[in-house]
């Protein structure tokens, strides 16, 4: 036949892009959480981004570098320390410079009754694992003898386990917080089961003196014990077998006594009341973190006085399809630090709202959950 009508279609190769301007936490930014998602606004021509977090103002020391086409990203096992994060435009032309250096700070939690109920996952002891290409896991650890507060659950359960050739951590009894009995006899082995991890392993700890709960970390090849006796640290597992993506099991022991009778330390850093009850100045409804989620997120909040709370998530038509504390008729809470668990399993992806109200505050904040 005849050829077709002839068409044409023209190629250009972009300029590099622009350096991308930053936009969550704010610059200077405190705060108490282990794990904060960073944002920023997108940049004309880019394809994907280059961040890095750094303990230093000059990034010679990076405690995160990667890549990612999304502008925002999230950064966990974060202990006590002042950070600095900075990101920078890529495409097929090249890179741009980087962006304005920005800084938050990690702080400890304030301080709290050793015989309260654990209020907020910050509270309790923490251990992340983290691997050699960056992929982390934080898992919590409680003494029994302390109660939990109803919008905790100790039988909280991790998702599944990712598919094959993907990082992944967790305890044996696949909760997300192992508790620790009182006048055990023998110490209590907790195991955290590492799969797909690019070796060496990097095992942080953060723990709270006044939960009163002894740790010892076995050597990878059974050799001995290492008792973890300070509030925070860390210990690099070498690989089992050789280089390569392996697995394996993390072993550590852990005994409790009563969370009632304080440790010296804590007895001597207690000044007033007012510390020791923990009561926040403000009440305040923060960001979910991790955000965007899926399919858990942790949803933290403060109470300056006792009153009734109600926190509701809805979708963007407006219709309510969660609620997570509806305390208004039952007495409400004490004031203190409170956190709450959004498990999206049953909602789908997208944007949501979630609302706190109480006696004298209505606040609300966005929400996205990406499977």
């Amino acid at each position: 036949s005849p050829w077709t009508s002839a068409w044409s279609f023209t190629t250009y190769t972009p300029p590099v892009p622009s350096a991308p301007t930053l936009s969550s936490p704010a610059n200077g930014t405190t705060d108490e959480v282990t794990l904060i998602t960073l944002s920023w606004n997108s940049a004309t021509y880019a394809t994907s981004y280059i961040y890095q977090v750094s303990t230093n103002s000059n990034f010679s020391q990076l405690f995160k570098h990667d890549s990612t086409a999304s502008t925002a990203c999230i950064i966990n096992g974060l202990l006590e320390n002042t950070y600095y994060w900075r990101v920078k435009s890529k495409n097929v032309s090249g890179r741009s410079g980087w962006s304005s250096a920005w800084s938050f700070s990690i702080v400890e939690p304030s301080g709290s009754d050793p015989c309260a109920s654990y209020s907020s996952m910050s509270a309790m002891d923490e251990f992340t694992v983290s691997d050699l290409d960056g992929n982390q896991q934080v898992l919590y650890v409680i003494n029994n003898g302390r109660a939990l507060e109803k919008h905790l659950d100790k039988d909280w359960e991790m998702p599944p386990d990712p598919l094959e050739g993907i990082f992944g951590a967790r305890f044996h009894s696949g909760k997300y917080i192992e508790d620790i009995p009182l006048k055990e006899k023998n110490p209590k082995e907790i195991k955290i089961k590492v799969k797909d991890a690019s070796y060496l392993l990097t095992l942080h700890w953060k723990l709270q003196g006044d939960n009163n709960i002894k740790y010892w970390l076995t050597k990878w090849n059974g050799n001995g014990k290492i008792q973890l006796t300070d509030e925070t640290g860390s210990y690099v597992i070498e690989s089992p077998g050789g280089n390569g993506k392996k697995g394996g099991d993390i072993i550590i022991e852990a005994t409790s006594s009563d969370p009632c009778l304080p440790t010296e330390k804590a007895r001597a850093t207690r000044p007033s009341e007012e510390v020791l009850a923990g009561i926040p100045l403000v009440t305040e409804l923060k960001q979910n973190y991790p955000n965007p989620f899926n399919p858990i997120t942790v949803i933290h909040y403060s109470l300056a006085e006792d009153s009734w709370v109600s926190l509701k998530v809805y979708n963007i038509f407006g219709q309510e399809v969660a609620v997570l504390v509806d305390e208004s008729a039952s007495g409400g809470q004490k004031a203190g630090y409170k956190s709450v668990m959004l498990d999206g399993t049953n909602l789908g992806t997208g944007v949501y709202f979630y609302q706190m109200k109480t006696k004298s505050y209505t606040a609300s904040r966005k929400l996205l959950l990406m499977k």
